[in-house]
C-alpha cells in the first residue's frame, strides 16, 4: 500500500515539476557594452592613427576606468557638432571626449568626477611669436576655433574676427596657411601641435598662458545614477593607483 501511495503521489507531483522547471529564468545574456563617443580628431587626447584605431589620452583613461570598473565598452568615433545629440538620444551612453565641465553643460547632463585640468591658450605661427603677448592684442586679428567649444565661447567676448571650425586640426590648418592669425584651443592640444606633432612643429607656437582654467570629465545622461557611480568608481581607482599618472606622462610630456 505504501508502494501505491508513493507513486501516486510521484504520478501527480510529475507535472507540477514539470511546470516548476520550465518557469526558470534563462540564462543571463551577456551584459550590454557601454558605447562611448568621442571626437577623434583632437590630438592627443582622442584621434584616429594610421591603423585606424582611436587612440588617445581619453581613450586609454575610458579604458582603464571602465576595466576597474568592470564594464564593457564599444568606442565610437562620433563629430564634435553631434556628440551630445548622440548622448541625448540613446546612441551612446558615455562621452570621452576633452568635454569641460560649465554650469550650462551641468543643467542638461552628468559629469564625472574631474580627471584633468586644462586652460585655453593662444596658437599662432611661430614668425608671430612676440607679436600677440595677451588677448587685446588681437584685437581686429583674424582668430580660429572650433565649433560649440569653451574656446569659441571665450573669444565670442574679444573683438576680433571669429572664424569657427568642425575639428581644431582645420584651424591649425588655416593657421600655417595664413588664413587665420592665430587658434584657441585647449593646452594639450596646442602642445602636441606645436611640438609633436611632425607636419606642424616648428611652425606654430604656444604664445603666452592659459586664458582660462577648466576641468575634464566622463559626460552621462542626466540622471544615471549608476553608470555615473561605476565612472567615478573607476576614476577613483586609477588616480590612487597611479594609472592617471602614467597616462599623464604617456600623453603630455
Amino acid at each position: 500500500m505504501a508502494l501505491r501511495i508513493f507513486r501516486l503521489v510521484a504520478i501527480l507531483c510529475f507535472p507540477i515539476l514539470l511546470a516548476a522547471c520550465g518557469q526558470q529564468s534563462p540564462p543571463a545574456g551577456p551584459s550590454k557594452k557601454v558605447v562611448v563617443a568621442s571626437e577623434a580628431s583632437f590630438p592627443p587626447m582622442e584621434f584616429v592613427e594610421d591603423s585606424g584605431a582611436i587612440v588617445g589620452f581619453d581613450i586609454d583613461l575610458i579604458k582603464v576606468v571602465a576595466a576597474a570598473a568592470d564594464v564593457e565598452l564599444e568606442i565610437k568615433n562620433v563629430a564634435w557638432d553631434g556628440i551630445f545629440g548622440a548622448l541625448k538620444s540613446g546612441t551612446a551612453d558615455v562621452i570621452a571626449s576633452s568635454v569641460t565641465i560649465t554650469d550650462e553643460r551641468k543643467g542638461q547632463f552628468d559629469f564625472s568626477t574631474p580627471y584633468l585640468r586644462a586652460g585655453q591658450v593662444i596658437l599662432v605661427r611661430t614668425a608671430d611669436k612676440g607679436a600677440f603677448p595677451d588677448l587685446a592684442s588681437l584685437k581686429g586679428k583674424r582668430v580660429g576655433v572650433q565649433i560649440s567649444t569653451t574656446g569659441a565661447e571665450r573669444m565670442q567676448k574679444e573683438p576680433v574676427e571669429l572664424k569657427q571650425y568642425n575639428t581644431a586640426g582645420l584651424a591649425v590648418i588655416d593657421l600655417i596657411n595664413g588664413n587665420v592669425d592665430a587658434v584657441m584651443i585647449d593646452r594639450p592640444v596646442a602642445d602636441y601641435y606645436a611640438a609633436r606633432k611632425a607636419e606642424f612643429a616648428k611652425k606654430v607656437v604656444v604664445a603666452g598662458e592659459p586664458y582660462t582654467t577648466e576641468q575634464f570629465g566622463f559626460v552621462v545622461r542626466k540622471g544615471d545614477a549608476e553608470l555615473l557611480a561605476k565612472l567615478n568608481r573607476g576614476l577613483e581607482k586609477v588616480k590612487d593607483d597611479g594609472t592617471l599618472a602614467k597616462l599623464e606622462e604617456k600623453w603630455f610630456r
